[in-house]
């Protein structure tokens, strides 16, 4: 068993470990360290050793999965007719985004604790809206830059405590790639274990600027 300070393993004898050994010259004061791997039995009390201080990054851009857009509804005229209607041209034309970056994460992160999704009594329009004050003018700024660089769209519905974004299409695409919820039931989605490490930390700094504080 190898213990480091609050730290130990047990591994079997024969276990290499990476150490720094000192190989100064005889005489000599100044310590020359040098890498090599020991095996465990060759160690001894004050040997220094290697740990992992942070994982490697492998993980890759998310690529987004657009919505399915209701395009069709169906009416009924004054003999009882039934009849299809087109409301394509109902909602707002706006971008979607392809892949997954640090301000998109940002965003998300933003939702998970300041964001919500509303949908209006017996329609099927729904409602993107961050809970952010009008004091908080840099925070508003980097919402609404983001929408318009990565969606095109100009948000314009600016209250008091919150900002609206009016567009049943960015609305739907949050909740497709699982960006949904109210403050009991939001789950952060799987794939956010698989982006890279700086847009998950983009991720965090999102939340944090929303309900927390360094």
């Amino acid at each position: 068993e190898v213990k480091l300070k609050n730290k130990s393993i047990k591994a079997t004898y024969n276990h290499p470990f990476l150490t720094l050994v000192d190989k100064r010259k005889p005489g000599k004061k100044r310590a020359r360290y040098q890498k090599e791997w020991k095996y465990l039995h060759e160690l001894k009390k004050e040997d220094i050793i290697a740990i992992a201080t942070d994982f490697p990054d492998t993980g890759n851009p998310y690529r987004f999965t657009e919505p399915q857009i209701k395009t069709i509804v169906k009416g009924r005229n004054q003999f009882g007719k039934i009849y299809e209607i087109d409301i394509t041209k109902r909602y707002k034309e706006i971008r979607y985004p392809q892949k997954s970056n640090p301000d998109l994460m940002w965003l998300f992160g933003f939702y998970f604790g300041d964001g919500f999704i509303t949908q209006p009594k017996n329609k099927d329009k729904l409602r993107l809206e961050f809970a952010v004050s009008e004091d908080q003018v840099e925070i508003r700024e980097k919402i609404k830059q983001i929408i318009k660089r990565y969606f095109d769209y100009q948000i314009i519905s600016e209250e008091k405590e919150k900002l609206r974004i009016n567009a049943t299409k960015i609305a739907l695409f949050f909740k497709e790639n699982g960006i949904k919820g109210n403050a009991k039931t939001k789950e952060i989605p799987e794939w956010i274990n698989s982006i890279p490490k700086n847009q998950k930390e983009s991720f965090l700094a999102g939340y944090i600027d929303s309900d927390g504080n360094v």
